[in-house]
């Protein structure tokens, strides 16, 4: 099976530190943890997982997968890491920087 758009546990903990988004792996993957159920951003890409800081695949939610809880009311848009990266980091916090990194297509 190939899982379009992954990226692995272990990495996101890598890239939230890296951006400065938490002081320690624990508060990394607590705030990835919180992304993924209260937000609804992504998801074990056999949904048998909370996040893990571990060589374990996640996927981004695509619309319909599970309603429309992704996308930011007040835009309108959909949700992405680079709402939570401060936009005065400069190139660093973009996410088409780092997209190649966080959802590598993964064969498994």
């Amino acid at each position: 099976t190939t899982y379009k758009s992954c990226f692995v546990g272990r990495d996101a903990v890598d890239f939230v530190l890296r951006e400065g988004l938490a002081a320690t792996r624990e508060e990394a993957v607590d705030l990835c943890q919180s992304i993924m159920t209260e937000l609804s951003l992504f998801e074990h890409v056999t949904r048998d997982h909370v996040f893990k800081d571990d060589y374990l695949f996640y996927r981004f939610v695509e619309r319909g997968d599970r309603g429309d809880v992704f996308f930011n009311v007040e835009t309108g848009k959909k949700f992405s890491w680079g709402d939570y990266l401060d936009p005065t980091r400069g190139p660093s916090s973009s996410v088409a920087n780092v997209g190649m990194q966080l959802q590598p297509d993964m064969p498994l």
